[in-house]
């Protein structure tokens, strides 16, 4: 089985409640485990930066799932190799 991390930060739309974020986490957390996906999620009240890692069909499926979510306004993906740089205000 091959594995695959994914490494990515995005800007979360105005106005999104700690509630919503807090059933989207539940909600991905069971999808993820029937795929196979773990990782780790950090918002910081503006920004989300989240390591996925699994296998890479599953991680195919998950990945699709989070690009298509409508909380964030921008993604930025690391790519291979490369670092994933952000500013901290």
């Amino acid at each position: 089985m091959n594995l695959r991390a994914i490494v990515y930060a995005s800007e979360a739309i105005p106005g999104l409640s700690n509630g919503r974020i807090h059933d989207l986490a539940q909600s991905a957390c069971r999808f993820n485990l029937q795929a196979g996906v773990t990782g780790v999620l950090l918002y910081d009240g503006r920004r989300f930066f989240h390591y996925l890692e699994g296998p890479e069909d599953g991680m195919a499926i998950v990945y699709a799932r989070v690009l298509a979510a409508r909380i964030r306004t921008s993604t930025t993906t690391a790519r291979p190799g490369c670092p994933l740089m952000l500013e901290i205000a």
